[in-house]
C-alpha cells in the first residue's frame, strides 16, 4: 500500500509539472494517503497505467520547463502571451490529451483537489522539496527512444532559425526543383527537376549551389541543361555526382537517356549520352557514380533478363538490374549488366541504387516470395574499374510484411548501409546496417516519433561519415503533407536520433519537404519539390510547385 501511495504522490506531482493549467499547492501527501486506504484495489489496477505514463509525463514536464518558458513573455496572465507562446501551449495541450483521460481516472481515485500550483508562463511548479525528491526517485530511466525524442526536438528548435532557404535563380512554376538531390564531398549541392521549362518547353534541368567564399551560406551558381533537349525529357529526375563534384549524371527516364556533364574552367559541358537500347526498362530510375568519377551505375528496374543458371526459364520480364559504364580514352562504354543471381519476373529490382568503395547495393521493394511487396536488397562487390561484379548477399527485411517495400531507398557509405521501407509499421521504417567480417548486420531499426501513419518515412535516405538522414515527405508534423527529415548519428557504438527537421514556420500543405535528402559534412540538405514560392520569400506562394531546398547546419 505504501508503494502504491508513493506512486500516487509521484503521478500527482508529475501532473502538476506537465499540465498547463492552474492548480493550488495543497497537502498532497496527506490526502493521497487517506484516499489510498479506501481505494487500494482500484489503485493497484491503475498502477500499471501509471508506470507507462510516467516516462511520457516526465518528458513533457522537462520540455515545458526547459523550452516553453524561454519563449513566453514574462507575464502573470495567459491573455498576454505572444502568438508563438499560444501556439506552443496548444501543441502541448494536444500532446497531453492522448493520455489525459486516463490520468483523470487516476486523479479521481486518489481524490486530489488543487488550484494554482503552476505558473503557465514560467513553468515553475509550487511543490515541496520532499515531493520533488519523490518524483526524482520514482522516475524510471527514459528509454532510448524517449531520450532521443527530447534531443531531436532540441536540435530542431536550434536549427530552424539557421536553416538556409535555397531557390533557383529564376524560379519556374511546376519545375519541382529538389525532386532529386546530390552532394559532393567537396561541398557542391545539385538539385534536379522534372519540369524545368527551356525555351518554352518542359525539358528539365539541374541547378548548382555552392558555398560563398569565407561563409557558410550557399548561392545558386549554375543551371545545367542538355545541349539538345527534347520536350518531355524530364532531365534531372534523378542525379548523382562524383566525390569532387566535377562529374554529374542526370537521367530523363521518359526517353531512357542519361546525360553526363563535366565541369571545365568555363563552366559545365555535356560530354556524353548513355542509352540502353529498345529495352529501356526505366533506364535511369536511379544513378550512382564512383568516387573518382570514372564509373557510372545506371538502374534499369524494368529491364528483362535471363537466368544464366537456368536459361530454360526464358525471358524474365521486368526483373531489373544495373548497367555499369566505364570511362575510357574514347569516351563512356558499357561494361557489364548486374542482375540478381536468381532473377524473377516483375520484381523490378534496382528501383534505388547506391555505391561506395567497391560495393554496389540495389533495392527491390516490389519483390516478395510468399509476402507480396515485402522487398529485399542485393549487394555486390564491384571491381574499382567496373569490369566485374561478384554477388555478396541478399538481405530481407527483419520485419517483412506485405506492402512493406523494404529497399525503396538505399544508401551506403564505407561500412554503413541504410535502407528505407516506406510501408512498414504504417509510418514507414528505416534500417541501419554495419559491415563486419561476416557481412552486414542490422544495428538499428528506426521509426519516426510523433508522426502519423503513411508518412512515407524512408522515401529517400542518405549516409555520410557516421550520419544517416531519412526523408518523410508525407509527414503531417507541421502541416498536411508538409514533410519532415530525421537525422541519426553514431555515438561511440550506438546510433541515436539527433535531429527532426521541418520547414517551420513557413511549411505549407503538400510541400513534400524530405522527398529528397543529401548530406554534407556539416549540413543536412532537404528537397521540397512542391514548395510554391516565387523567390527568396518562402511565404510568397506565387509559383506553385516551383520547388526549393533547405540547407540545415548540424553539430
Amino acid at each position: 500500500m505504501v508503494r502504491i501511495c508513493k506512486k500516487a504522490i509521484f503521478l500527482f506531482v508529475v501532473v502538476c509539472l506537465v499540465t498547463p493549467h492552474s492548480y493550488a499547492a495543497v497537502d498532497c501527501e496527506g490526502k493521497i494517503e487517506t484516499a489510498c486506504r479506501v481505494s487500494v484495489k482500484k489503485a493497484e489496477k491503475l498502477e500499471a497505467k501509471a508506470i507507462k505514463l510516467t516516462k511520457r509525463a516526465e518528458k513533457y514536464k522537462a520540455r515545458f520547463i526547459k523550452r516553453w518558458s524561454k519563449r513566453c513573455e514574462k507575464s502573470d496572465a495567459l491573455t498576454t502571451l505572444s502568438s508563438r507562446c499560444e501556439r506552443m501551449q496548444a501543441a502541448y495541450e494536444s500532446k497531453f490529451e492522448a493520455f489525459s483521460s486516463r490520468l483523470q481516472n487516476f486523479q479521481d481515485t486518489v481524490a486530489i483537489s488543487a488550484e494554482t500550483a503552476v505558473n503557465a508562463c514560467s513553468g515553475q511548479c509550487v511543490i515541496s522539496l520532499e515531493e520533488l525528491r519523490i518524483v526524482e526517485e520514482r522516475v524510471p530511466n527514459e528509454s532510448q527512444e524517449d531520450s532521443q525524442g527530447d534531443s531531436q526536438e532540441e536540435v530542431n528548435e536550434q536549427t530552424d532559425a539557421a536553416m538556409q532557404y535555397l531557390k533557383a535563380q529564376q524560379p519556374v512554376q511546376g519545375a519541382n526543383v529538389g525532386i532529386s538531390l546530390a552532394a559532393s564531398r567537396s561541398g557542391v549541392i545539385f538539385a534536379g527537376t522534372d519540369g524545368e521549362m527551356v525555351n518554352g518547353q518542359k525539358r528539365g534541368a539541374v541547378h548548382v549551389f555552392e558555398r560563398l567564399e569565407g561563409s557558410s551560406e550557399y548561392q545558386h551558381t549554375a543551371r545545367i541543361i542538355a545541349n539538345e533537349p527534347r520536350q518531355g525529357k524530364d532531365m534531372g529526375f534523378r542525379i548523382a555526382t562524383s566525390y569532387d563534384g566535377r562529374t554529374l549524371v542526370a537521367s530523363a527516364i521518359s526517353v531512357g537517356i542519361v546525360y553526363v556533364f563535366e565541369r571545365a574552367e568555363d563552366g559545365w559541358h555535356e560530354t556524353a549520352r548513355l542509352r540502353r537500347g529498345q529495352d529501356q526498362g526505366g533506364f535511369g530510375s536511379s544513378l550512382a557514380v564512383s568516387e573518382d568519377g570514372n564509373v557510372i551505375f545506371v538502374a534499369a528496374p524494368g529491364a528483362s533478363v535471363y537466368d544464366p543458371e537456368q536459361p530454360q526459364r526464358g525471358r524474365l520480364v521486368n526483373a531489373g538490374g544495373v548497367q555499369i559504364y566505364q570511362r575510357t580514352e574514347s569516351g563512356w562504354v558499357p561494361s557489364i549488366f548486374v542482375q540478381e543471381p536468381q532473377p524473377y519476373s516483375l520484381t523490378n529490382c534496382a528501383q534505388d541504387i547506391a555505391y561506395s568503395q567497391g560495393v554496389l547495393v540495389f533495392g527491390c521493394p516490389f519483390a516478395g516470395r510468399g509476402i507480396d511487396y515485402a522487398g529485399w536488397i542485393q549487394l555486390f562487390e564491384v571491381e574499382l574499374d567496373g569490369s566485374r561484379a561478384r554477388h555478396l548477399e541478399k538481405i530481407d527485411s527483419p520485419n517483412a510484411q506485405e506492402g512493406g517495400y523494404f529497399g525503396f531507398s538505399v544508401a551506403i557509405d564505407s561500412d554503413v548501409l541504410a535502407v528505407g521501407a516506406i510501408g512498414e509499421a504504417e509510418t514507414g521504417r528505416a534500417y541501419i546496417f554495419n559491415r563486419d567480417s561476416e557481412g552486414y548486420n542490422v544495428v538499428r531499426e528506426v521509426t519516426p516519433i510523433n508522426t502519423q501513419n503513411r508518412a512515407s518515412f524512408g522515401w529517400d535516405i542518405a549516409a555520410l561519415e557516421g550520419r544517416v538522414v531519412v526523408g518523410a515527405p508525407d509527414s503531417h508534423r507541421v502541416n498536411f503533407y508538409a514533410g519532415s527529415v530525421h537525422e541519426y548519428v553514431k555515438r561511440d557504438a550506438t546510433w541515436v536520433e539527433a535531429g527532426l527537421y521541418s520547414a517551420t514556420p513557413t511549411a505549407d500543405r503538400y510541400d513534400r519537404f524530405g522527398k529528397s535528402v543529401a548530406l554534407l559534412s556539416d549540413s543536412v540538405i532537404a528537397g521540397a519539390p512542391n514548395e510554391d514560392s516565387g523567390g527568396s520569400d518562402p511565404n510568397d506562394n506565387s509559383l506553385p510547385e516551383s520547388g526549393a531546398l533547405y540547407k540545415i547546419p548540424v553539430q
